[in-house]
C-alpha cells in the first residue's frame, strides 16, 4: 500500500513534471512562432525596403544616366554655342572691317567729290571769263568794224570830191593820191600828208576830214 502510494504520488509528480514541462514547452513552442512570424515579418520587410531600395537605386541611376545625357548634351551645345559665337565674333570684326573701309572710301569719295567741285566750279569761272573776254573782244572787232567802215566811207568820200585847181596834172592826179592814202588811214586812224607836188588847194580841201577820222578811231 506504501507503495502503491509511493508510485502514485510519483505519477503524480512526474505528470505534474510533465505537464510543467508541457507548458514550458508550449510556451517555448509560442515563443518561438512569434519569433519565426517575427522573422518572416522583417524578412517580408526587409524584402519590401529592398525592392523600394532597389526602385530607388533603380532611379538614383536613371536620374544619373539622364544627368550624364544632359550634361553631355550640354558640353555639345557649348560646344555649338561657342562656336555659333566664334562664328559672330568673326562677322562682327568683318563687319567692322567693312564698316572702316566704307568710311575710309567714303572720306576718299568725298575728297574727290570736292576737287571735282572744285574744278568744275573752276572750269565754270573759266568759261565764263572766256566767254566775257569773247564778248568784249567781239564788242572791240564789231567797233574796229565800224571803224574800218567808217574810215572806207571817209577815203571814198574824200577820193571823190572835186578840185577847184586849174593844173590839170594836178587835179587828176589828187584823186590817186587820196586813194592811195587811204589804207593808211583805215590803218592808223590819221591822215596823212599829201605829197609836196600836190598843191595847196587839194591840201585845203581834205583837212576838215581829218578830225572826223580820228574821232572815229578813239
Amino acid at each position: 500500500m506504501k507503495q502503491a502510494q509511493d508510485k502514485f504520488q510519483q505519477a503524480q509528480q512526474n505528470a505534474d513534471l510533465a505537464s510543467s514541462q508541457h507548458s514550458d514547452l508550449q510556451a517555448q513552442l509560442k515563443q518561438a512562432q512569434d519569433k519565426f512570424q517575427q522573422a518572416q515579418q522583417n524578412a517580408e520587410l526587409a524584402s519590401s525596403q529592398r525592392s523600394d531600395l532597389q526602385a530607388q537605386l533603380k532611379q538614383a541611376q536613371d536620374k544619373l544616366q539622364q544627368a550624364q545625357q544632359n550634361a553631355e548634351l550640354a558640353s555639345s551645345q557649348r560646344s555649338d554655342l561657342q562656336a555659333q559665337l566664334k562664328q559672330a565674333q568673326d562677322k562682327l570684326q568683318q563687319v567692322q572691317q567693312n564698316a572702316a573701309l566704307a568710311s575710309s572710301q567714303r572720306s576718299d569719295l568725298q575728297t574727290q567729290l570736292k576737287q571735282a567741285q572744285d574744278k568744275l566750279q573752276q572750269d565754270r569761272r573759266e568759261t565764263e571769263l572766256a566767254s566775257s573776254e569773247r564778248a568784249e573782244l567781239l564788242a572791240q572787232l564789231k567797233k574796229a568794224e565800224e571803224r574800218a567802215q567808217l574810215a572806207q566811207k571817209i577815203v571814198d568820200l574824200v577820193s571823190g570830191q572835186p578840185h577847184s585847181e586849174d593844173n590839170g596834172n594836178a587835179k587828176s592826179e589828187t584823186p590817186k593820191r587820196n586813194v592811195d592814202s587811204a589804207p593808211n588811214q583805215s590803218r592808223s586812224g590819221r591822215a596823212l600828208p599829201l605829197d609836196a607836188g600836190q598843191n595847196s588847194g587839194s591840201y585845203r580841201s581834205t583837212q576838215p576830214l581829218i578830225p572826223s577820222v580820228q574821232s572815229a578811231n578813239h
